[in-house]
């Protein structure tokens, strides 16, 4: 696993940008399809409040990469003291911006690992490699956007991408 990961990290930092217009949907949707069983078995509620017609210019296989390492991070925070477990994905449409939130209600990220949550190799996770928000944060860059995240404790995390209109 770590291995793979470290490939990937190695391999981000010479990779070309192909722009096309990309349905932010279409490309969740195929995101959540690489995890569909572990979705089903540990029955998470998939909200996605994207509309149709929400298109993007960017990379197609790099903007999916940059949601399924989001929603693995999700899937591996279950809050297995709750009853209901959630992925909620929605955009925000501003005037030069456009935001996509990720929301979970898993077991949040505590703020002392937060302020290192982008560093390579750094996890709050026991059996996290601390690349996926690594990787994710540098696909970003490349993509000319930004990633923040809010979190809290016992409650959830939020993940949010912001786009250059």
């Amino acid at each position: 696993k770590m291995a793979k990961e470290l490939l990937q990290y190695a391999s981000t930092n010479d990779f070309n940008i192909s722009y096309e217009d990309v349905s932010i949907k279409n490309a969740i949707l195929e995101a959540i399809q690489y995890y569909k069983s572990d979705i089903s078995l540990l029955n998470i509620e998939i909200i996605n409040d994207i509309d149709n017609d929400s298109n993007i210019l960017t990379d197609y296989l790099k903007f999916i990469e940059i949601f399924k390492k989001i929603i693995k991070n999700s899937i591996e925070a279950v809050d297995y003291n709750k009853k209901h477990n959630f992925i909620k994905f929605k955009i925000e449409s501003e005037l030069e911006s456009l935001i996509i939130s990720i929301e979970d209600n898993g077991i949040g990220i505590a703020s002392d690992v937060i302020l290192k949550i982008f560093d390579p190799l750094k996890s709050g996770k026991i059996q996290g490699t601390g690349l996926g928000l690594t990787i994710v944060k540098y696909i970003m860059d490349k993509l000319k956007g930004t990633i923040t995240i809010s979190s809290k404790l016992n409650v959830g995390t939020t993940v949010f991408l912001h786009f250059k209109k």
